[in-house]
């Protein structure tokens, strides 16, 4: 009984906290924005993109196509962000 607790506990840690940890949060987004995107980009150019709905996908493919390097991780963030309205900071 006591081993199928530990089992229980450990098998928890292995696989439902990585899964909650590697939700994307609106701080990983803000810094991946920061960081990558307005390199070439104006902020507002982004956040007008997001909210008219633009295809992430197809803006992906096309940013790499022109030489972006994206990581699999900013992808991440972005497909996941990018379906959401962007509210300012503080709200």
């Amino acid at each position: 009984m006591k081993y199928r607790l530990l089992w229980s506990v450990v098998l928890s840690v292995l696989f439902v906290f990585p899964v909650i940890a590697a939700e994307p949060s609106r701080t990983e987004f803000d810094a991946v924005v920061a960081e990558r995107c307005v390199r070439c980009h104006p902020r507002e150019r982004i956040d007008a993109a997001i909210s008219r709905g633009d295809n992430w996908a197809e803006i992906e493919k096309k940013m790499l196509r022109f030489g972006a390097v994206i990581n699999p991780r900013d992808s991440e963030v972005m497909g996941v962000f990018w379906k959401k309205p962007v509210q300012p900071r503080g709200k």
